[in-house]
């Protein structure tokens, strides 16, 4: 019961909210580039940029809607931009792991984005945390 009491107090954190969004777009971003790649033979490279800008749209809206509501702008487009900001250069880092694991180590591509995905989750929940949606 001690343990069930233990767990229960982060059920609602902020870090476990931006975890279940963050599996929830993960999910998202995985099911295009793996569509993307094997269905409509779309380049790696480009399906993980298109997954990974679909995933970061979705976890925006998840965002403020649940884990960090508004964040310390008042313009919903000012706060977009900025959140945006940070996601291209997320997105900078995801495609240059990529690029590294799959076209010059030859990492199959979905255990590439697996590394890359938790490098890049640590680099989004720092900056959303504290830059975008800091009161």
């Amino acid at each position: 019961m001690k343990i069930l009491n233990y767990f229960r107090q982060f059920e609602y954190s902020q870090l476990f909210k931006f975890l279940a969004v963050g599996i929830f777009t993960a999910s998202i971003d995985f099911a295009i580039l793996f569509i993307f790649v094997e269905i409509f033979q779309i380049n790696y490279f480009i399906s993980t940029g298109i997954g990974f800008i679909v995933g970061s749209t979705v976890n925006y809206f998840l965002s403020i809607l649940w884990v960090f509501k508004r964040g310390k702008y008042s313009s919903y487009f000012y706060e977009y931009s900025v959140f945006m900001i940070f996601t291209f250069l997320g997105l900078i880092i995801n495609q240059s792991i990529m690029f590294s694991l799959v076209s010059l180590l030859g990492v199959f591509y979905l255990i590439s984005k697996v590394f890359t995905l938790i490098i890049v989750t640590i680099f989004n929940f720092t900056t959303k945390k504290y830059v975008v949606f800091l009161k």
